[in-house]
């Protein structure tokens, strides 16, 4: 974090100076213990209940690589506001 901050002070790009240090703050601020994991069929169907009532919500795969020829699935995450979000392993 800081060689890369020494890098952007040298090139003067200060706004980037200034997101990187709040998205340092935003994610120590992260409470962890709110995320769940999925693995019980009663936790699926919480979750599938959330998703339903849900106006939005994001989706991501988790897999066993960046290159889509080799990658293997093997969760997804699923978020329906700050805060609210779990880990479904697959596979």
């Amino acid at each position: 974090q800081s060689a890369l901050n020494e890098i952007f002070q040298e090139l003067e790009f200060n706004r980037l100076i200034n997101h990187s240090n709040s998205a340092t703050s935003e994610k120590s601020a992260i409470d962890r213990s709110l995320y769940e994991l999925v693995n019980t069929p009663e936790l699926l169907e919480k979750w599938k209940n959330l998703l339903e009532n849900s106006k939005v919500f994001a989706f991501d795969t988790e897999t066993t690589s960046l290159d889509v020829r080799q990658a293997k699935l093997v969760g997804l995450s699923l978020s329906v506001g700050a805060g609210q979000a779990c880990y479904i392993p697959v596979g």
